[in-house]
């Protein structure tokens, strides 16, 4: 599948051309805007098999599934048909999946909703306590907000150089007051994975230490959860949730070539979260409202074909990512690769070029069709990445780019060979 605005660059090309042939009919074409769409990690086409899956309930299938009547429940059964669905690509039950919005809300509602739960129920403990990873998504960061109003401690777990989560700090921030961890599988700025499985092996044997369940010795949970977001990494990473060890798990349609407004929380049975919206008879771990039928549709089908083409499509990618992190070396002897290369998702590229202004060089790669960022999107608001900063690294900004199913060698090249252009003249 290719998108319209990628479709009008390639469809002039072909693959036998010259390389110096190719460069000089992409610069005519330089008055297009977004030519070359270097970042996927912001967000994804919709594939044309989801909006196929997708068409039926705009119009045919439209009935409210909460209705009674036979199309009503007509609708209900597809969604709980979807849940199942979706349930499988992570080795889950279908009771445990749950519809959202998207990432932020998942994130949102997975980190109050336990926290909230507790402080219902556990008789007023005081000194409850969270631990996060130190280079979270910020609808994760920003919980440390919610949670100096809440006066609950928070610790934050640093990484090293190469953006990993310091194991051994980690160890020594669980407590027996923890009532939940937060990291990210994936990290959206720089590609890191973090050791999800191992972290989930430590919380178990904290568990299995810990003694009696003093917190909610009447719930069959034992804690802390263990929360990761994996938005980023569902595409290209085994997301079971009993291999990895965790309660809660993000997923958003938008990053994995669904459509944008949806997205799912696994909560394993047994632990619960207080509803994210009021309701009449508010029940734990339910979201209400009127479920998006053609939303969830789009979802399910999306997870399902970025489970059954994970492998082909991240050995591609890594292949050209690694084709481009070599070549930008050669180019830029003075460059920064941001995160680690062993431990990094295939599409991810952040680096950085002591001095410059990245984000003025964003907006020049821009003017020549080439569509890449300096950061997350979700903080574009801000100059600086509490991420980059983490690293360790001169200077808090970066240029990211993003591969797709889409991207092709002669774009990067075309990319290489713009951005060689523009720091000459800087």
């Amino acid at each position: 599948m290719k998108t319209a605005h990628l479709c009008a660059v390639r469809s002039k090309y072909d693959d036998t051309i010259q390389h110096n042939d190719t460069i000089g009919k992409m610069n005519d074409n330089k008055t297009k805007k977004n030519n070359i769409y270097l970042d996927y990690m912001a967000s994804t086409p919709i594939d044309s098999r989801v909006l196929e899956a997708m068409q039926p309930f705009l119009q045919e299938r439209f009935a409210n599934s909460l209705s009674i009547h036979s199309d009503g429940q007509s609708a209900d059964f597809f969604l709980e048909q979807s849940q199942k669905r979706v349930a499988e690509t992570i080795g889950a039950k279908k009771s445990e999946i749950h519809w959202t919005s998207g990432g932020t809300e998942s994130n949102t509602w997975a980190l109050k909703g336990v926290v909230e739960y507790i402080e219902e129920h556990n008789n007023g403990i005081k000194g409850l306590h969270v631990v996060l990873g130190g280079i979270e998504h910020s609808s994760v960061s920003g919980f440390l907000h919610y949670a100096k109003k809440k006066e609950l401690d928070v610790s934050l777990v640093g990484v090293d150089k190469d953006g990993i989560l310091d194991i051994e700090e980690f160890k020594l921030a669980l407590r027996p007051e923890t009532i939940l961890v937060s990291v990210l599988y994936a990290n959206n700025e720089i590609g890191t994975i973090q050791p999800i499985k191992k972290i989930g092996e430590i919380i178990k044997k904290h568990r299995s230490e810990g003694g009696d369940n003093f917190i909610l010795p009447n719930l069959d949970f034992k804690f802390p959860a263990f929360h990761t977001d994996a938005s980023q990494a569902f595409m290209y990473l085994d997301c079971d949730v009993d291999t990895l060890g965790v309660d809660l798990m993000t997923l958003d349609g938008h990053k994995m070539y669904g459509p944008k407004g949806i997205g799912a929380l696994y909560i394993r049975d047994g632990l619960l979260l207080t509803p994210m919206f009021f309701s009449m008879n508010s029940v734990e771990n339910k979201r209400y409202g009127t479920p998006a039928t053609q939303l969830v549709a789009g979802f399910t089908k999306a997870s399902e074909i970025a489970v059954d083409e994970r492998q082909e499509f991240g050995i591609r990618l890594r292949e050209l990512r690694d084709y481009t992190i070599e070549s930008l070396k050669k180019m830029f002897p003075e460059i920064i690769i941001n995160g680690s290369i062993k431990e990094r998702l295939p599409n991810n590229i952040s680096f950085s070029f002591p001095g410059q202004n990245h984000e003025f060089l964003t907006v020049l790669l821009d003017e020549q069709g080439i569509s890449v960022a300096t950061k997350s999107a979700c903080r574009s608001v801000e100059n600086s990445s509490h991420v980059i900063k983490a690293l360790g690294n001169d200077g808090d900004s970066a240029i990211r780019i993003s591969l797709g199913k889409e991207t092709t060698k002669l774009e990067i090249d075309y990319f290489l060979e713009t951005l060689g252009r523009i720091l000459k003249k800087s």
